[in-house]
């Protein structure tokens, strides 16, 4: 999906929201913890996305598969 947001940003609708990872408790250590309800005072520092045109990210994934196994389409 990452790559997808890079060549079609449009495809995705997005928030920006406050990201850590648990690394404190040995039993969700690695957890990433989003704070979609706003409760931290911690400003958003990453983008997340939260919905894709499913439809069109499969075309575009499937494409990219055919051209990688085809090779490129001709001039």
């Amino acid at each position: 999906l990452a790559v997808a947001y890079v060549i079609r940003p449009e495809l995705f609708a997005t928030e920006q929201l406050f990201v850590s990872i648990e690394r404190n408790n040995h039993l969700s250590a690695g957890q990433t913890i989003c704070d979609v309800h706003r409760v931290t005072d911690n400003p958003p520092n990453v983008t997340v996305a939260c919905q894709v045109e499913v439809g069109e990210f499969w075309d575009l994934l499937c494409d990219a598969l055919s051209r990688s196994v085809s090779g490129p389409a001709p001039a």
